[in-house]
């Protein structure tokens, strides 16, 4: 009999830590659209649409359309 309550115990004790585990808070992924535009107005317009729902990004000025590289 004591054997039986020892192995309840343990057996209790083992699913006890694995739900304790699994309560651990899971990161959030940011849902939307990463967009990136190559001059202001665009930018702007883009912007005022999307809020803050997506990710808008704008090229500098410096660098031209045609080395940008999507990551």
């Amino acid at each position: 009999m004591k054997r039986i309550r020892k192995s309840l115990i343990f057996v209790l004790g083992i699913i006890t830590l694995i739900c304790l585990c699994a309560c651990t808070k899971q990161s959030q992924q940011k849902n939307g659209l990463s967009v990136v535009t190559s001059f202001y107005p665009v930018y702007s317009i883009t912007k005022a649409v999307s809020g803050d729902l997506n990710d808008i990004k704008m090229i500098r000025s410096q660098s031209g359309i045609h080395g940008f590289e999507p990551s």
